[in-house]
């Protein structure tokens, strides 16, 4: 079946696993199924590779370093997918498929899913090849990309009206802005990636620093800190 790219009225109540829209239950309904909500979902934000190493795109230099950093994140989520699911809830986790720490985070809970049930794999991307400039093979690349859409239960295109070939950068920045803000507004829970507690500082104007401004002032419970290995600069 194809990947099923939904609307933003679509959001809630969406199974991944069977690849279908599940309406809102009826009162008199008899269907007793793992069920979706807002406070069952857990979105990934954090900065892009160039802010983990001199040269982060080194895979033979750099494998076990982002080995390490995925295992972080997987002992990060564990049990918070464990409250939701003996909650009785379908753990969303959403990723917006940028290169380093939200690529890792997928990997992550891809890894959960091989252990348990109950567990959706979403990406919200903030524009149609969004790749398009990246390495076509390697780390961070193309296909490593391709793979981890294909392999999404669902795909969001935040922006369906982008079109990158044209596309201003003012208008790119601000489609990764929206995205990132849908991202955490489906969301009660954040992990984030961030080297220092500087983050909230309303003076720094990147783009994850004001998502995480953006989630700390929607009451988020987020968890940021630095998943970077710290021996090997």
């Amino acid at each position: 079946m194809s990947k099923l790219h939904y609307t933003k009225k679509d959001l809630i109540g969406y199974h991944g696993k069977n690849r279908r829209l599940v309406l809102p239950k009826e009162e008199d309904s008899e269907e007793d199924t793992m069920i979706y909500d807002k406070h069952a979902a857990t979105c990934f934000v954090g900065t892009p590779p160039q802010y983990y190493f001199s040269d982060p795109f080194d895979i033979n230099l750099h494998k076990n370093d982002y080995e390490r950093m995925t295992n972080e994140i997987y002992k990060t989520i564990k049990p918070i997918f464990h409250k939701i699911h003996n909650a009785g809830y379908v753990a969303r986790f959403i990723t917006g498929g940028r290169q380093g720490f939200e690529q890792l985070a997928f990997q992550a809970v891809e890894r959960l899913k091989e252990q348990y049930d109950g567990i959706e794999n979403v990406v919200y991307i903030p524009f149609a090849n969004q790749d398009n400039r990246w390495p076509e093979t390697g780390l961070f690349s193309q296909s490593e990309y391709q793979n981890m859409l294909e392999k999404a239960d669902a795909v969001y295109n935040c922006n369906p009206q982008i079109d990158v070939e044209t596309a201003s950068i003012w208008d790119l920045s601000k489609a990764y802005r929206i995205c990132k803000h849908m991202m955490i507004d489906a969301s009660s829970n954040l992990i984030g990636q961030y080297a220092t507690n500087a983050w909230h500082k309303p003076y720094l104007k990147g783009g994850t620093e004001e998502s995480l401004r953006y989630a700390k002032q929607k009451h988020l419970k987020m968890i940021v800190k630095n998943f970077i290995p710290q021996n090997n600069h």
